[in-house]
C-alpha cells in the first residue's frame, strides 16, 4: 500500500517559520524606526540647543526682521501725544533711506514715525501684506494716522503658501511655513552657522560679536526702524563711485508702477472705516537705474477710487554717491530722502 503525502504537517510548519520570521523582521523594523526617530531627536536637541545658545548665528536681516515686528506687536508702541503717527512701509531700500527722528524733528514733533522697511531675505519667516500689517497694528493698539507706502509694485503679491498647495488643501487655516519656522527655528544653521562663527573668531570671538550684533538691533530700534546698512558697503566713504554702474541698469527705461496691479492690490484692500490714511509715496532710484520717472495721473487716479492717495511721482532719482551700494542710500543720501518726502507730506499730515 502506497503512504499518503504528509503534506498537511508541513505546512503547519512552514506557516509557524514563516510567522516567526514575520515576527522578527517586525521587530527589527521597529528598533530601527525606533533608532532613526531617537537619533532625529537628539539632532534636533543639539541644533535647537546651539541656536538658543547662540541666537547671533540668526542672520542681521532676519534679526531686524524679527524685532520690528515684535515691537509692532507691542502694545501701546505709537503711544504718543503727537497728532499724527506715521507708519512706512516698505523693503529694504526703505529701511535704509527713511529717518523716522530726522522726519519728526523736521515737523517739530508733531509727528511720530515708523520706518517698517523690511528686508526681502526673510528665509522663512512669514512675509505679510498690507492688510496683515494693518491688522496687527489694530490688534496691538498702534493704529497709525497714515501709512506710507514706497513699494513700487503691491508686495508681496502671493501669500507663504500657495493655494495649490496640498497642505493647503488638508488644512486650509494654517500657514505651512510657519508651522515649519516654528518646528525647526535652526534650518538655516547649516549655512548661518559656520559663517557665524567664521566673522565671529576675527572680531574678537562670539561672545564680543554677538554683543556687537545685539547692539546693532537695539540701535536700529532706538532710530525707529531707520538702519543704514554699512555691512553691504565696499566703497571708500561709503559712496559709489561717479561711473558705478550695474548689470541691468537701463537709463532709458523709466520703472513707473503698474497702474492695473496696483488697482488690482488696492480694489481687495479690507475696508477700515476708522482706519489710517493710506498714501503712496515715492521710492528712490540711482540716476543711472533707470529713466525719470514719467506721470502717475492714470495711477491717482484709479486709486483715488478707492481712497488711496498718491503723492508726488513714483520715485526720485539720487547720484551715485547718495548710496553705499547698488540699491541702497547711504546716510548722506536718506537725509536728502527724508526731508523731501516731509517736504512733501507736510501739508496733508496734519489733515
Amino acid at each position: 500500500m502506497i503512504a499518503a503525502p504528509q503534506s498537511k504537517p508541513a505546512r503547519i510548519g512552514s506557516s509557524a517559520h514563516s510567522s516567526q520570521a514575520d515576527s522578527s523582521d517586525w521587530n527589527r523594523i521597529s528598533r530601527e524606526g525606533l533608532s532613526l526617530l531617537a537619533l532625529c531627536l537628539l539632532l534636533w536637541v543639539l541644533f535647537y540647543s546651539l541656536w538658543r545658545l547662540f541666537p547671533e548665528m540668526t542672520p542681521g536681516s532676519l534679526r531686524v526682521y524679527d524685532a520690528k515686528l515684535a515691537a509692532l506687536k507691542e502694545p501701546g508702541f505709537l503711544a504718543t501725544p503727537a497728532r499724527c503717527k506715521v507708519l512706512v512701509v516698505g523693503l529694504s531700500y526703505t529701511m535704509a533711506g527713511f529717518e523716522p527722528i530726522l522726519f519728526d524733528g523736521l515737523g517739530s514733533n508733531k509727528c511720530s514715525s515708523f520706518n517698517l522697511g523690511l528686508p526681502v531675505t526673510i528665509f522663512g519667516r512669514r512675509i505679510y501684506q498690507l492688510d496683515q500689517i494693518l491688522d496687527i497694528v489694530e490688534k496691538s493698539g498702534n493704529i497709525p494716522t497714515h501709512v506710507l507706502v514706497t513699494w513700487r509694485d503691491p508686495y508681496p503679491r502671493v501669500e507663504g503658501q500657495t493655494k495649490h498647495s496640498i497642505w493647503n488643501w488638508i488644512t486650509p487655516k494654517c500657514d505651512s511655513a510657519q508651522v515649519m519656522q516654528a518646528l525647526f527655528p535652526f534650518k538655516q544653521i547649516g549655512r548661518d552657522g559656520p559663517v557665524f562663527f567664521a566673522r565671529a573668531f576675527s572680531h574678537g570671538g562670539p561672545a564680543v560679536f554677538g554683543q556687537a550684533c545685539d547692539n546693532e538691533v537695539s540701535k536700529m530700534l532706538h532710530n525707529r526702524g531707520y538702519y543704514f546698512m554699512k555691512s553691504d558697503s565696499i566703497y571708500a566713504n561709503d559712496e559709489l563711485p561717479p561711473d558705478f554702474y550695474a548689470r541691468g541698469d537701463s537709463p532709458d527705461q523709466p520703472l513707473a508702477r503698474d497702474v492695473k496691479l496696483w488697482e488690482q492690490f488696492v480694489s481687495g484692500l479690507k475696508k477700515r472705516p476708522n482706519g489710517p490714511r493710506i498714501l503712496l509715496v515715492p521710492n528712490y532710484y540711482r540716476e543711472n537705474k533707470c529713466a525719470p520717472a514719467p506721470s502717475n495721473e492714470p495711477l491717482r487716479d484709479a486709486l483715488g477710487k478707492y481712497g488711496v492717495e498718491v503723492i508726488g511721482p513714483d520715485y526720485w532719482k539720487y547720484p551715485n554717491y547718495m548710496f553705499s551700494d547698488a540699491a541702497h542710500l547711504n546716510p548722506t543720501g536718506a537725509d536728502v530722502y527724508t526731508k523731501e518726502l516731509w517736504n512733501l507730506l507736510k501739508d496733508r499730515l496734519g489733515n
